[in-house]
């Protein structure tokens, strides 16, 4: 279960770092407002899922 928490969080990150990285480069967000409502719980989701992986996995 450890794993798979990780895994996923990774995912969920790894999906939304081009999205940040097209928004830095060209200053402004074309990608839809549904893209902006969900990118900050991809982000965020790793701070939640990588500690409860570690804590579990001790």
């Amino acid at each position: 279960m450890c794993l798979v928490n990780l895994a996923a969080a990774d995912l969920l990150f790894t999906l939304g770092v081009p999205a940040v990285a097209y928004t830095r480069y060209t200053q402004s967000w074309r990608l839809g407002e549904t893209i902006c409502r969900l990118l900050p719980y991809t982000q965020v989701s790793y701070i939640f899922f990588a500690p409860t992986s570690i804590d579990r996995a001790r």
